[in-house]
Parts: C-alpha cells; sequence; structure tokens
C-alpha cells in the first residue's frame, strides 16, 4: 500500500490575524495568552465605540427631523390663518356691507379698473456713433511693401557687411602668407593660414548660399499616394513634377530629423 502524508487542520485567529494548528490544545492555549486577550479586548472596545457614535447620529437625525417637521406645521398653520383671514375680507358681504345702496355692485358684476393715461414715455438715450479712423487697402498696402522693402535692405546690407569683412581677413591672411613665404622654416605657419583662408571662404560662400536660399526658399521632396516624387518650396508654395538643380531628398529630410 502506498503511503502519503497528510496535513493536519489550521485555525485562523480573526483577532490576531494569524494561523496555528487546528488541534484543540493548540487553540486553547492561544486564547488563553495575554496577545489574543488584550486583541479581544481592543476589538470590543473599538465595537462599543462604533455603536455609540451610530446611537448619536441616530439621534441628531431624528431631533433634526422632528424640528423640521414642528416648523413645517407651524407655517402651515400661519398660511391657513392667513387665507382664512383674507377669503373673509374678499367675500362680497363684508366688503359691501357698510356702503350705501346706490354704491353696491352685485356679486356678478366685473369690477372696472380706470388707468390714467401716463403723461410721457421714459426711454433710454441712443447710444452715441464712435468714428473709427478708416485705413485704405492701398496704404495699407503701401505701408506693408515699405516694410518688407527695409526689412530686405537690412538684411542685404548686413550680408554685404559679412562678406566685405571675410574678403578684408582673406587678405589679411594672404599677406602674412606672403611675407613668411620670404622667409625660410615658416611653412608651419603657412598651412595654418592656408586653412584659416579656406575656413574663411567657405563661411562666405555659405553666408552668400544662404542668403540666396532665404530669397528663393528651400525644395523638398514628397511622394504622393501613388508613390510618384514631385516637389515644393517653403517660400512659393510651388509645387513641381520634374526636379530642381538643388533639393533636399527624402533621405536628407530624414537625416536631418525632418519630418516626412
Amino acid at each position: 500500500m502506498t503511503e502519503f502524508w497528510k496535513s493536519g487542520e489550521r485555525h485562523f485567529c480573526t483577532f490576531c490575524k494569524c494561523w496555528l494548528a487546528g488541534n484543540k490544545i493548540s487553540i486553547d492555549l492561544h486564547e488563553s495568552g495575554n496577545h489574543h486577550k488584550s486583541m479581544v479586548k481592543a476589538k470590543l472596545e473599538t465595537l462599543r465605540k462604533a455603536n455609540i457614535e451610530k446611537e448619536r447620529q441616530e439621534k441628531q437625525l431624528s431631533n433634526t427631523l422632528g424640528k423640521m417637521e414642528r416648523a413645517a406645521n407651524e407655517s402651515f398653520r400661519r398660511d391657513m390663518a392667513s387665507n382664512s383671514m383674507i377669503q373673509s375680507n374678499n367675500s362680497p358681504t363684508s366688503s359691501d356691507s357698510n356702503l350705501p345702496s346706490k354704491l353696491k355692485r352685485p356679486a356678478n358684476q366685473a369690477v372696472q379698473v380706470q388707468c390714467k393715461k401716463a403723461k410721457f414715455v421714459i426711454k433710454t438715450p441712443t447710444p452715441k456713433i464712435v468714428y473709427e479712423p478708416l485705413t485704405t487697402p492701398l496704404e495699407h498696402e503701401t505701408k506693408h511693401e515699405e516694410e518688407e522693402q527695409q526689412q530686405q535692405s537690412r538684411t542685404q546690407e548686413d550680408n554685404d557687411n559679412e562678406t566685405k569683412f571675410h574678403e578684408e581677413q582673406i587678405k589679411d591672411l594672404a599677406e602674412q602668407i606672403k611675407n613668411f613665404e620670404d622667409n625660410d622654416n615658416h611653412e608651419e605657419q603657412i598651412r595654418d593660414l592656408a586653412e584659416q583662408i579656406k575656413n574663411l571662404e567657405e563661411e562666405e560662400e555659405e553666408v552668400i548660399t544662404t542668403n540666396h536660399t532665404d530669397q528663393e526658399g528651400i525644395w523638398y521632396e514628397s511622394k504622393t499616394d501613388n508613390q510618384e516624387s514631385f516637389y515644393w518650396n517653403d517660400t512659393t508654395g510651388e509645387s513641381i513634377w520634374t526636379p530642381p538643380p538643388k533639393y533636399l531628398s527624402i533621405k536628407q529630410q530624414k537625416e536631418k530629423g525632418l519630418k516626412v
């Protein structure tokens, strides 16, 4: 016969939140301990406080409802008394009893009230008309064109000054190279000056290219839904099918981190 192991029963104490052996000796030993007794006492104290708080809230709610009911009854009695007084004052017997016989009116006759016509009617004054200076479209367009021309002239002047500065630097470096060539043992200085001249020429070319690009815009390559290539200009908004001389391909746009 195959032997197998069977675990004993376990008991969970809801007061101490712990597990112990399910036999009677272990349970009695645990319940007779000071920790279990203190936990039971704390649980009973919590329940007692909760019951007291619940009774207090119920009593407070009952008192509030009683006050509301008494106030409603008192208001109802006052309304009934005032309504009875109004009805007694408006009854035809009481209103017409003290009048002379000529002034008494039948009960089925309507009361006629004659109102005096007002002498005049007060009207609010009409708001004053505020005239605002008008600018003709021709003046506005002329002003806008003048601002654009001034901006272009300032940009052109800045670029010319920068180009002139680069040319002067290149000229000075060329004179220094010529002086070094007349003397010996200055090959390293000549190479450094030649490198500086090359960098200045590249900067000058970049300034000219940037100025030309700002005026004519940059061409970008895009794809249609049918995967056909077309090219568009970011300044003029023009789009063409034939590739321009210089443009940014889709690959170059992705390399620069542009959204394609």
